[in-house]
């Protein structure tokens, strides 16, 4: 599919939902931008038939969610289409990186994902993480990203952002501290 005026840069099909209680069917079409593929996070992108936008949910290829299905099928289907892999499955290689201790909600860090990259212009590193809520039965994802030099300080501010790169939220935190947001930085760090 063309988006934005550029030429074969998603891919998309129509799907069927159906709504058990009235037994009836809606159809719309989704798509993936093909940098998701290979990026191995984005967005599942949903427009009705006439091609108006009616919502996205944020997808991790080979991830567990309805979502990430959809998304791993579609960059499947692109890979299929072209005969070229995008990305390979990597058996699911994501890491503890905290536990809350009265719930038990997990922050688990993608360890394919670690890149060091810049933030607010300064060197860091980032990391896609899930947030698994057992109360809610889902999971999250955001990408989180600290400052180098906050790494080798051992204290700082770690950064919340959306697929789209928007900051959504942040943390200051130190390394050695006993919170759930300081063990997911220091597992961030400690990739380094």
């Amino acid at each position: 599919m063309n988006v934005d005026g550029k030429k074969k840069n998603s891919y998309g099909y129509v799907y069927q939902r159906e709504d058990k209680n009235n037994k009836t069917y809606t159809y719309g079409k989704l798509f993936v931008m093909l940098d998701s593929c290979r990026n191995g996070y984005g967005h599942v992108v949903y427009n009705d038939m006439q091609g108006n936008f009616t919502g996205k949910e944020n997808f991790v290829r080979f991830g567990g969610t309805v979502a990430d299905a959809l998304g791993t099928d579609a960059c499947a289907n692109w890979d299929n289409t072209t005969g070229k892999v995008s990305r390979a499955e990597d058996g699911g290689k994501w890491e503890l990186a905290a536990k809350a201790a009265q719930s038990g909600d997990k922050f688990i860090l993608k360890t394919d994902t670690v890149r060091k990259d810049a933030y607010n212009g300064k060197p860091a590193i980032t990391a896609l993480l899930g947030y698994i809520s057992l109360k809610k039965n889902r999971t999250d994802y955001s990408v989180y990203a600290m400052h180098i030099s906050d790494c080798q300080s051992g204290f700082g501010t770690l950064y919340e952002l959306d697929f789209a790169g928007k900051q959504v939220g942040k943390s200051d935190v130190a390394l050695d501290g006993n919170s759930v947001i300081s063990g997911v930085a220091n597992t961030l760090c400690a990739k380094l």
